[in-house]
């Protein structure tokens, strides 16, 4: 088991915890700055002086394409700097899905696996900061051990994220919607279960990595693996064996439902979003098949359910 080895700085000086990442192929750990929620604090700080200067926030609103269209020809240029960059890049910094040979291929999925500027983390920046401020054990996603830095994260950082996943919202702005206490407390509900299933299982999967040998968590039962690790099939990874997707599609469709049933653009996100984790659940199948072996049959066997227990 990897065990992540955490460095909180005196907040006085540094507002900021330094967390290692998974080992790289060639054995070492990138460190990275915590400090989403210093940076959440910042940002509501400056929503908040805004607003109380009066400054036109619909500004945003209004120019809503642009600010899309500006940020697409951002991250096509910043995809160009990545993969030439990258071409300097010693072999075991290149990426496992993006050292193709190709370089449509490489291009798109990110060559580099982890590109820095002197200690600044560009990937990870930008997996961030643009949209998903608060995401929660993101350095043991593939996202930042396995995909490379290319236009497909570029893309899905800067302008996917902030510009889809918030359609809901901007549908609201056109197409107020009065809902009753009853509908908005059921929905409120809904979110906390998805939210209380992401969060739980992804804190049980990470503690479990930490210190399997926790008394805390001496109630898990795990199938052993000839890598040395152990797949947990009690707890929530023993309902279904990707819990964090099935919670993440639960509160995309408690956000969606606020804006009624009278256009299908709400729902985009949540739609978009099953395609996405379904297939992002094929990849991690593949994966985990190809590393555990014989293990991973087992586990599939105990949990047949991907993400929708009884459905699929």
């Amino acid at each position: 088991m990897v065990v992540h080895r955490v460095v909180c700085n005196d907040v006085k000086e540094k507002p900021y915890c330094v967390v290692e990442g998974l080992p790289l192929s060639n054995g070492r750990k990138l460190q990275y700055r915590i400090n989403g929620f210093y940076a959440f604090l910042l940002t509501a700080a400056a929503i908040g002086t805004l607003l109380y200067f009066q400054f036109e926030l619909h500004y945003l609103y209004d120019h809503f394409v642009q600010f899309a269209v500006s940020a697409a020809a951002f991250s096509m240029a910043l995809s160009i700097y990545l993969y030439i960059r990258s071409l300097k890049a010693p072999e075991e910094d290149l990426a496992p899905g993006g050292n193709s040979g190709y370089l449509v291929y490489d291009f798109f999925t990110g060559h580099e696996l982890n590109p820095r500027i002197g200690s600044f983390d560009l990937k990870y920046f930008c997996e961030l900061r643009p949209g998903l401020i608060g995401w929660e054990a993101v350095l043991t996603t593939m996202d930042i051990t396995h995909d490379g830095f290319g236009f497909m994260l570029a893309f899905g950082d800067l302008v996917w994220v902030p510009f889809v996943y918030s359609l809901q919202a901007f549908y609201l702005v056109g197409h107020p919607i009065a809902i009753s206490w009853p509908v908005a407390a059921a929905i409120t509900i809904l979110n906390c279960i998805g939210y209380y299933i992401f969060r739980s299982a992804n804190s049980q999967k990470n503690n479990f990595r930490r210190n399997p040998a926790d008394p805390k968590l001496s109630y898990l039962k795990v199938i052993p693996t000839a890598t040395g690790k152990g797949l947990l099939v009690t707890g929530w990874w023993g309902f279904v064996r990707h819990p964090n997707y099935l919670g993440d599609i639960i509160m995309a469709l408690a956000w969606s439902l606020p804006c009624g049933f009278n256009h299908i653009l709400p729902y985009f996100y949540v739609i978009y979003f099953i395609c996405l984790l379904v297939h992002r659940e094929a990849r991690d199948e593949h994966h985990c098949k190809k590393k555990y072996g014989l293990a991973w049959e087992r586990y599939c066997q105990r949990v047949p359910y991907r993400i929708f227990p009884y459905i699929y």
